[in-house]
């Protein structure tokens, strides 16, 4: 039984925009629309900041409630708006249970971790990274739990998604899928981002139907290519910054004031006995460092674009249609504003 649409005042009062027709043409293709507005986003985000503050950061959980309600309800599949029926009070709770936890290991666990250090190692750094490395599987599993927590309070129609319990086993596959990136260097990235996506995906339920995330990891290496090319560019600029043409002469820093240089040259201008060579090279550092920049913001909403073409469920397909550039561009202008 599909639920209800707001009533036109009710849309009204959330400026949300009514559509006049389900976007849905002959061939069978279902259009997902946005039809928030900027400016009600704006006051609804000011407003629940400043009691946020006002009441040190307790508000937070009905603000989070609140945001997500209207993102919810301006997502329309169809024509029909989505639903999100979270309760602030439930979050509220997880975060005083989560508190409890980290009071019990940052009290109990890390003195323990602390003194075994000191005893047998007598070094502080045994604990420390230990200490780190108990904290790494909680954030795995609280990730998995969040979003388990989400899609089970998220409806189109009436009809609830859902996500399978599986938290510990996707904080051991993040742990050890991370482990085998970081020893080949990030060449396993992209076989890293389409099993973990794989792992949630294959355990999310819409209804009695289940999402399938079809595809190969193999692909998302096309969506690696800018972040790789930055990347590679970054290493030449230093390698002939520093050591095919230095760019000042390398005994120069043996008696080199940093500071007093910089403070001249940032008063004055003046470089004083520091001599470059050829120090146009200088404006490709800022270019290479936004080039490595776009790469990593391609990589990560292309990626998205790719699998979520690969996911299916009980013969829907899904069709995504993210540019990378667009994305970046609402990134750099957001945080210029910002």
């Amino acid at each position: 039984m599909g639920c209800p649409e707001p009533e036109p005042a009710q849309a009204r009062a959330q400026n949300i925009t009514e559509p006049t027709l389900p976007p849905v043409d002959h061939t069978g293709d279902m259009a997902v629309d946005f039809v928030g507005r900027r400016g009600a986003l704006f006051w609804l985000a000011l407003k629940t900041g400043f009691f946020t503050i006002l009441t040190l950061g307790f508000y937070r959980f009905w603000m989070k409630t609140r945001m997500r309600r209207w993102y919810w309800s301006a997502i329309r599949p169809g024509g029909h708006p989505m639903e999100y029926v979270g309760d602030p009070f439930e979050k509220l709770l997880g975060f005083f249970i989560a508190v409890v936890i980290l009071t019990f290991y940052i009290g109990i666990l890390n003195l323990l971790l602390m003194f075994v250090s000191f005893s047998v190692f007598n070094s502080s750094v045994i604990g420390y990274v230990a200490s780190f490395a108990g904290v790494v599987p909680l954030w795995f599993y609280a990730r998995y739990r969040a979003r388990r927590y989400v899609l089970g309070r998220t409806r189109w129609r009436g009809v609830r998604f859902g996500l399978e319990p599986g938290a510990w086993g996707y904080a051991g596959k993040a742990l050890w899928y991370w482990f085998l990136t970081i020893i080949t260097a990030g060449i396993l990235w992209p076989r890293m981002s389409f099993l973990l996506e794989k792992y949630r995906t294959d355990r999310t339920y819409f209804g009695s139907a289940k999402l399938v995330q079809g595809g190969r990891w193999q692909m998302l290496y096309r969506a690696a290519v800018p972040f790789v090319c930055a990347f590679v560019a970054v290493l030449l600029l230093a390698a002939w910054l520093y050591y095919f043409a230095p760019l000042v002469e390398a005994d120069i820093f043996e008696d080199f004031d940093f500071q007093r240089w910089y403070f001249r040259f940032m008063t004055s201008g003046s470089t004083g006995d520091l001599t470059f060579n050829a120090p146009w090279r200088l404006w490709l550092v800022p270019f290479c460092l936004s080039a490595l920049l776009y790469g990593g913001i391609h990589y990560r909403w292309v990626a998205k674009r790719l699998m979520a073409n690969h996911k299916s469920a009980d013969g829907v397909s899904f069709a995504s249609s993210i540019k990378a550039p667009r994305v970046t561009m609402i990134y750099v202008f957001g945080i210029f504003i910002s």
